[in-house]
């Protein structure tokens, strides 16, 4: 496989300036906060309701089509925004960028995973996804910096145009990628005769809620993937409003935007070393690895929540970078016990799980936010991802008691 190739795919698909400005852009425009809130929804819908049937496709066709029709509907999401004077064709936009997401999302881990595991390196999975989703991060970080500068030098317009440019350049470079997926070979050579008919797409669906709901360490492994590790998406929403309370100004919410993507990226490439580490204490399952690191992770956001001084701000950026090292981890100990079931799908059902608990979740932070404050959320959500951790290494302890079922 081309490690070269999705390496500098990575870099140039992360490239994409106007993700620091677009708000502004729409309300340039003169849309509300109601409709700029509205266009968000609008863009969460198509994710939500495409995850599994985009899942299940990309497991059954080509994942790396899929990434390609993911950039250029990405794209054409750009595009739109340039020619819209108004909320339509925003609108269509958005709709076009979160189809593009559902297109995405598994798509890349399952190629990566299969060609790994064609060549014999799917041990190095974590060390390789870490990496290469390092440079998406490095080169977003990039764009946050300079993002803003850029519009400012040369407008808006321009912005949207080089973004269109560099996601139809990621476009292309993921048509060069080599496609290998391995349970279509296997499966459609074995059910020749209806292997893509709708039957066989609800099968590959069935196997992989089997492939939870038959194994409670692995259910056990999905909740801490969900519940735990998935609230740094919830907390990443809050960041300018918790970069604002710290007393950072305009300017400075940007430059930090930038560092914290940058953390992320570290933790990424970081993740099999802290692994290592871990291993060395004498914690060599994976998933008590997460477990410790979710614990620290709440140790780093309960401190950030608790002080809400400026000086507690690497203590928040710190906990980016740890929770970035568990997510890798976390999905690599998915893709290795992935055997028979479709990878896409099953990475497709614990995302759709995930955007699931975060409208729960989102709901209730909007109850308690204005009696807790954002400190306050910090800090609950920091007791709370301890309590959870805890909870889940019980639970894990209990259901693998008679037998390993990840390691």
């Amino acid at each position: 496989m081309n490690i070269r190739l999705f390496k500098l795919y990575s870099l140039i698909r992360g490239f994409v300036p106007i993700y620091p400005v677009y708000l502004l852009l729409f309300e340039s425009k003169g849309l509300s906060l109601g409709e700029i809130s509205l266009l968000l929804a609008i863009w969460s819908a198509p994710v939500v309701l495409l995850e599994l049937p985009t899942g299940i496709l990309s497991d059954h066709w080509s994942r790396k089509n899929m990434l390609v029709i993911g950039d250029l509907l990405r794209a054409a999401c750009y595009v739109c925004w340039f020619l819209s004077d108004g909320f339509l064709l925003f609108a269509i936009g958005f709709v076009l960028w979160g189809i593009g997401e559902a297109f995405f999302s598994g798509s890349l881990e399952a190629l990566l995973f299969d060609s790994l595991k064609k060549d014999g390196q799917e041990g190095d999975f974590d060390k390789i996804y870490g990496r290469i989703d390092a440079y998406t991060l490095t080169t977003t970080a990039i764009s946050m910096l300079i993002g803003g500068g850029l519009a400012m030098l040369l407008g808006m317009k321009t912005v949207l145009l080089f973004s269109a440019i560099t996601s139809f350049i990621a476009a292309l470079l993921a048509s060069r990628l080599t496609e290998v997926n391995l349970f279509k070979s296997t499966h459609h050579k074995e059910n020749a005769p209806d292997s893509s008919s709708l039957k066989q797409y609800f099968r590959t669906l069935g196997d992989a809620g089997a492939f939870f709901i038959k194994t409670p360490a692995l259910l056990t492994l999905a909740f801490l993937a969900i519940l735990g590790i998935g609230i740094v998406d919830i907390i990443d929403e809050y960041d300018q409003l918790i970069a604002s309370e710290y007393g950072l100004n305009l300017a400075l919410i940007g430059v930090w935007g930038g560092i914290r993507y940058f953390l992320e990226a570290l933790g990424n490439r970081l993740a099999y070393r802290f692994k290592g580490l871990l291993s060395l204490t004498g914690i060599r399952n994976p998933f008590y690895a997460v477990c410790a690191l979710c614990v620290f992770c709440s140790f780093l956001l309960g401190v950030a929540g608790l002080s809400g001084h400026t000086m507690a701000m690497p203590f928040y950026g710190l906990f980016y970078l740890i929770s970035a090292s568990a997510r890798i981890i976390m999905e690599d100990t998915l893709q290795q016990k992935i055997e028979e079931q479709g990878r896409s799908t099953v990475h497709s059902m614990l995302s759709l799980a995930h955007n699931g608990f975060g409208v729960v979740l989102f709901s209730f932070f909007a109850l308690i936010l204005p009696k807790l404050g954002i400190f306050g959320v910090l800090t609950f959500t920091a007791a709370y991802l301890l309590v959870l951790s805890l909870i889940l290494s019980f639970v894990y302890r209990r259901v693998t008691r008679t037998r390993s079922e990840v390691s």
